[in-house]
């Protein structure tokens, strides 16, 4: 029977202030994983364990407590019936967080003090809060904890123990989802991640459509960790990248990944046109409306329209005006509202329009 202890995550006191300091170590996550009395401090550029700050004695009233929201729940994590977790070298394990909270708690992974990035070489967190860890190696044993905070509440965490053990025979295989997309921006590096596992440790290459890639280029760069490393995006760098996996023990492994850019791109060359497939749309911002603009209007009758005002009428323009606003009387008779513009300052003669309507031109006789 394996007895696991869990240390509470928060201690009494508060974080003392600091500034200005120099280390940006992420020394501890939550004050559980601090000795003694000492607090999990955020120091302005990492995190260390720092003695609590003396109690000031306070004469005010207590402030006032922040009531959360109706319906809100603390973060809390289901607690592994199996602690303790082995898995071969060359193979992968998969450790499970399933945290719950109201708002959704955000996770984080950690081995002993080191951070766990979202996407790794050998390790991702995926969608559901779990760890994932593939073509494991010895070094890879150890401690793993998973912390989940909403704000609501101290951080909570759970931990696990894994433990790496003899290889045997495993056919090549890699891990991914199908019909894989990753969208960057031009002119940036990216790196395509292929998680294949087995034993022996297979061989892994990349192919671009059906080119397969050198190790190292003026484009990209291969490392022993199967990533491919593209160090700047172009239009033609652009589509279907396809990692294979073979370790001569069974078929070989593939899978594809495609990668797309924001676009538009100008000026593209007959050759790269077939990349264009690849450019998709930027998010779209909340637009502001544009003036002058026109406003809409109640129809009085289906009749009733309103039309843009044609003339061949040469206007005039004043090159002076008093600050403020004024009425330009264009010498043609209009049917419908005035135009109110204002001219700005220091003898610039700019038309600012406050207000634009469409006007239909009254044919006079004689014109």
């Amino acid at each position: 029977m394996n007895d696991t202890i869990f240390h509470p995550v928060t201690k009494p006191g508060r974080c003392p202030s600091v500034s200005n300091s120099t280390r940006c170590e992420q020394e501890c996550l939550t004050d559980a994983d601090c000795a003694g009395e000492m607090k999990c401090c955020n120091n302005g550029c990492g995190a260390s364990c720092l003695e609590p700050a003396a109690q000031d004695v306070s004469t005010t009233s207590p402030r006032s407590v922040t009531v959360p929201p109706v319906g809100a729940e603390p973060a809390s994590i289901k607690q592994p019936e199996e602690p303790k977790v082995s898995a071969q070298e060359g193979g992968y394990v998969t450790l499970t967080c399933v945290a719950v909270g109201n708002p959704k708690p955000s996770v984080t992974w950690r081995k002993g003090t080191t951070l766990i990035a979202a996407s790794e070489s050998r390790r991702r967190i995926l969608l559901d809060g779990s760890l994932q860890i593939i073509n494991l190696d010895r070094y890879d044993g150890g401690t793993y904890v998973c912390t989940a905070d909403n704000g609501l509440g101290p951080p909570v965490r759970a931990e696990y123990q894994l433990v790496v053990t003899e290889p045997k025979e495993l056919a090549a295989a890699i891990i991914g989802e199908p019909n894989t997309h990753v969208t960057v921006t031009m002119n940036s590096p990216i790196s395509l991640h292929c998680y294949a596992w087995g034993w022996p440790r297979p061989f892994v290459t990349w192919w671009q459509g059906d080119r397969m890639l050198p190790l190292t280029s003026e484009l990209y760069e291969q490392d022993s960790e199967y990533t491919l490393l593209i160090r700047s995006v172009t239009l033609p760098t652009l589509g279907v990248y396809t990692c294979q996996a073979f370790n001569a023990i069974g078929r070989a492994a593939s899978w594809s990944v495609t990668l797309q850019a924001v676009g538009p791109v100008y000026n593209v060359k007959p050759e790269y046109e077939k990349y264009l497939k690849y450019l998709v749309d930027p998010p779209r911002k909340h637009e502001r409306p544009q003036y002058p603009h026109r406003p809409n209007r109640t129809q009085t009758s289906d009749s009733h329209t309103y039309g843009p005002a044609f003339t061949t009428r040469q206007f005039h323009v004043p090159t002076a005006s008093p600050i403020g606003y004024t009425t330009l009387d264009y010498g043609t008779k209009f049917r419908g509202e005035r135009v109110i513009c204002g001219v700005s300052i220091f003898g610039v003669s700019s038309l600012h329009c406050q207000e634009l309507e469409f006007f239909e031109e009254v044919q006079t006789q004689g014109d």
